[in-house]
């Protein structure tokens, strides 16, 4: 150890542009990245797994779901619907959209004899008014549609929008669901009374916390901790040193994770606090124990 500190220190100069470089080096990756994810990482290795769960989503459908809950003082009645109508019109003109169901695509299926007959319940809603109750409790009693379609006061409901099925990128799930949000918002749907829930949703709002947590939190974190280092040694030295130190490090290993991933996943963006909290430790140690041997001569 005495000869690496040695041979640090007659190549000083050197090692510092050694450092520069490869600072530069993964900072370049670093800067070009994005948080995201996808399905397939978090099958890890087992690839075979990966593509039996692709079969099974083209199959019967992808789990790649949002449910939007909202509500209106009267969404059975002509004007909600036609509401529902245009934000469902124009989601569907998206191509990684899939399918849309809500009351308006949901259907009344029944045996008139040996007629079978099919109706809308949206067109019942709209053609006979006057029926809103028993059309409201048929709707709550239909095994296909009860407990999850319409409230019984018939002031809530849910619509479950599926995208296509296969692999994604989980940084495109949060633009996927504030665009879901915003149809229905600039339809008349009022965005106080829109909840979301499902995977999609899920996924989106853990993205939102990562970029949250490494745009905000982490540089907050850095500068309370940079405080408590001056506080500490009462000298502008250690925050410099440790500031400097504990950037190499975030740095380094990032630039790393994307160079070998793409990008940050959801996994790694954990990282970066780990580094500034064992970094910081392990500085001030240093910085403390170099203080105590120039005390002691």
């Amino acid at each position: 150890m005495t000869n690496y500190i040695k041979f640090i220190l007659r190549h000083r100069y050197a090692v510092i542009f050694f450092l520069l470089v490869v600072t530069v080096f993964f900072g370049y990756f670093l800067l070009q990245t994005t948080i995201s994810s996808s399905p397939s990482e978090m099958f890890f290795s087992d690839k075979t797994e990966y593509f039996h769960y692709l079969d099974r989503c083209l199959e019967f459908g992808g789990d790649a779901i949002v449910i939007i809950g909202f509500e209106d003082q009267n969404l059975t009645g002509k004007a909600s619907l036609q509401k529902l109508r245009r934000a469902v019109a124009a989601l569907e003109e998206y191509p990684d959209i899939e399918r849309i169901d809500s009351l308006i695509s949901v259907q009344n299926i029944k045996s008139d004899g040996d007629t079978l007959v099919i109706e809308s319940y949206a067109d019942l809603f709209e053609s006979h008014p006057e029926q809103k109750s028993q059309i409201l409790k048929t709707i709550t009693s239909d095994p296909l549609t009860r407990d999850w379609l319409i409230s019984k006061d018939g002031q809530a409901s849910i619509m479950v929008v599926e995208f296509t099925s296969g692999d994604y990128d989980a940084e495109k799930t949060p633009e996927g669901v504030k665009r879901i949000l915003d149809v229905l918002t600039q339809e008349g749907f009022n965005p106080a009374k829109l909840y979301q829930g499902g995977l999609v949703a899920i996924l989106a709002e853990v993205i939102n916390q990562c970029v949250f947590n490494i745009t905000r939190i982490l540089p907050l974190s850095t500068l309370i901790l940079l405080l408590a280092v001056y506080l500490m040694f009462r000298r502008l030295w250690p925050v410099v040193i440790t500031f400097l130190i504990t950037s190499m490090a975030v740095t380094w290993t990032m630039g790393l994770a994307v160079l070998c991933f793409g990008h940050i996943n959801i996994l790694t963006s954990i990282i970066p606090a780990m580094i500034l909290i064992t970094c910081f430790a392990d500085v001030v140690h240093l910085c403390s124990a170099y203080l105590l041997e120039l005390a002691s001569g």
